[in-house]
């Protein structure tokens, strides 16, 4: 059980966990190429897969514009990732329970 903490009138209160976990230090909703880049895709969750993959998304879109097209270090990012979500993908399908016969 929670401590229970005193409100300024004296009454004990449990207190209430926060809605939403705090979010994790993002400086850019961008994944620049500079930018750390987890060394195994294997070992995060998988909101944490998605939202770089997010970040990496934009990131694409960003360079796309840039006469050079994208950045090397940018693709194969972007290919690690779609590998990694999609072998999560398979994982799902393949434990998921066959639906009834109609």
């Amino acid at each position: 059980m929670s401590p229970l903490a005193k409100t300024s009138t004296g009454r004990s209160v449990r207190p209430v966990p926060a809605l939403v976990p705090p979010a994790p230090e993002i400086s850019s909703t961008y994944l620049a190429p500079a930018d750390p880049f987890p060394a195994t895709l294997a070992e995060l969750e998988l909101v944490d897969l998605l939202v770089l993959h997010s970040r990496l998304t934009r990131q694409l879109d960003r360079e796309y514009l840039d006469p050079d097209g994208p950045h090397p270090v940018t693709v194969d990012r972007a290919q690690d990732l779609v590998a990694e979500l999609d072998t999560r993908q398979e994982f799902l399908a393949s434990t998921r329970p066959a639906s009834p016969a109609e």
